[in-house]
C-alpha cells in the first residue's frame, strides 16, 4: 500500500502527506493488532490450558486465568509501541506513548492481583493450611481488603513514577499517617504485630497445650488482636498477642517424649546388697517397659539424706500426652513399690532423733518437788 492508492492523499500537499501517511498506517497496524489479539491469546493459552488440564490441582488454571489480562495489556502495549514506531512521530510522543504502553502493562498486572485477592477462593481451613494458624472465617474478607489495599498503593506508585512524578512526597506522606496512627492505636498495632509473629513463627495452633506466664491451657482461637485459652479450670483467658508474641511459650503439645523423674527414699536399715538388689531390679523393670526408651535410664544411689538413702530413677517415656504418661507413670510407680515389698525394704518417712546429754535442769523440775524458800 502507497499513498498513491488513497485519492484522499493525492489532494494534500507532499510534504503533509509524507507525514500523515506513517500516522494512518501506525494506526492501521496498532487497530490490526487490537482485533487480532484475541487470536493471539488462544494461540499461547491453549497449548498451556491443555497441560493444566491433566492436572489434578486447580492452582494452575487460576494462574493461567490471572495471567490473561496481562498478556492481553501487554498485546495492545505492543501494537502500540509498534504503531508509534512507524508513524516515525516526534521524540515526546515517542515518550509519551512508551509511558503509556508501560502503563498499560502495570494496570493488567495490577488488575489480575487484585482479583487475585478478591476472589480467590480461600476457607477458613484452607488458610490454616497455609500459615498452620486456624484462622476466624470472619478475618478472611478484612485480610483480603488490606491486600487488595496494598496491590492498589503499590501499583499507584509505580504509575507515578513511571510518569516522571517524585512518588517520595507521597512516600513520605504515608509514612507520615502511618506514624501518626500507629500512635493513636499503639496497643492495636502492636496485636496485630504479634499476630504477624504468631502466623510466621507458628509456636501454636488452634488445640495446642500451651505454658505462658500469662495462662496454661489449651488454645481455642487466635485473633487478630488477642488469643483465647482455657485453662485446666475451665476459665477462659483471653491474652493480647503482643504479650504472646514476646514472652517465653512452652508447648507441650509438640513433644514426642517425656521425662520421667523421681527420687525414692528408702529408710537406713537397709544395707547396701539390699541397695544394689533394689536398684539392678528397677534397671530390668525400665528395661522391659515398651513405653520407655531404654537409652535414657539412670538408676544411681545419689545421696545419704537426713532420714533417707535417695535413689534416683529418670527415663524417658514415649508417650507426650499427658493422660498416656501418667498411666505409664503409675506402672513403673506401684511395680517399685511391688520390689520393695518383695526385698522386705521400706520406704523412709521423714524423721528426726535427738538426744539429750548432760544433767537435768533444775529449771524442768516440778515446782511441787522444789525446795521451799525461806521467808523473812
Amino acid at each position: 500500500m502507497s499513498p498513491e492508492n488513497l485519492p484522499i492523499l493525492e489532494t494534500l500537499p507532499e510534504e503533509l502527506r509524507n507525514i500523515v501517511w506513517p500516522i494512518l498506517l501506525g494506526i492501521v497496524f496498532f487497530l490490526i493488532i487490537v482485533l487480532l489479539r484475541r487470536i493471539v491469546l488462544r494461540l499461547v493459552m491453549s497449548p498451556l490450558r491443555m497441560v493444566t488440564r491433566r492436572t489434578k490441582t486447580a492452582y494452575d488454571d487460576l494462574i493461567l486465568d490471572l495471567l490473561e489480562t496481562p498478556l492481553n495489556m501487554g498485546i495492545i502495549a505492543l501494537g502500540l509501541m509498534i504503531g508509534v514506531q512507524i508513524a516515525e512521530l516526534s521524540a515526546d510522543l515517542n515518550d509519551f506513548f512508551g509511558h503509556l504502553a508501560r502503563s498499560l502493562i502495570i494496570i493488567g498486572f495490577t488488575v489480575s492481583l487484585n482479583r487475585l485477592a478478591k476472589d480467590i477462593a480461600i476457607g477458613e481451613g484452607q488458610l490454616g493450611q497455609m500459615i498452620g494458624i486456624d484462622v476466624d472465617e470472619q478475618l478472611i474478607p478484612f485480610l483480603r481488603t488490606g491486600l487488595r489495599v496494598f496491590v492498589f498503593a503499590i501499583s499507584a506508585i509505580i504509575l507515578l513514577q513511571e510518569w516522571g512524578y517524585d512518588a517520595s512526597g507521597v512516600i513520605a506522606g504515608l509514612g507520615i499517617g502511618g506514624l501518626a496512627l500507629s500512635l493513636a492505636a499503639k496497643d492495636t498495632v502492636e496485636n496485630l504485630f504479634g499476630f504477624s509473629s504468631i502466623i510466621s513463627d507458628k509456636p501454636f495452633n488452634v488445640g495446642d497445650f500451651i505454658v505462658t506466664p500469662e495462662a496454661t491451657g489449651v488454645v481455642e482461637y487466635v485473633g487478630i488482636r488477642s488469643t483465647h485459652i482455657r485453662q485446666l479450670d475451665q476459665a477462659q483467658v483471653v491474652v493480647p498477642n503482643s504479650k504472646l508474641a514476646s514472652q517465653r511459650v512452652l508447648n507441650w503439645s509438640r513433644a514426642e517424649k517425656r521425662r520421667f523423674d523421681i527420687t525414692l527414699g528408702i529408710s537406713y536399715e537397709a544395707h547396701s546388697t539390699d541397695l544394689r538388689e533394689l536398684m539392678a531390679r528397677i534397671r530390668s523393670l525400665l528395661e522391659e517397659n515398651e513405653d520407655v526408651d531404654t537409652d535414657t535410664i539412670v538408676v544411681h544411689f545419689v545421696n545419704f539424706g537426713d532420714s533417707t538413702l535417695d535413689i534416683r530413677i529418670i527415663s524417658t517415656i514415649l508417650h507426650a500426652g499427658w493422660a498416656d504418661f501418667t498411666r505409664v507413670g503409675e506402672s513403673i510407680r506401684l511395680s517399685i513399690m511391688d520390689l520393695i515389698e518383695e526385698l522386705g525394704l521400706e520406704i523412709a518417712l521423714p524423721s528426726r532423733t535427738v538426744y539429750l546429754a548432760g544433767e537435768p535442769n533444775e529449771a524442768l523440775i516440778p515446782a511441787a518437788e522444789a525446795p521451799a524458800s525461806e521467808t523473812s
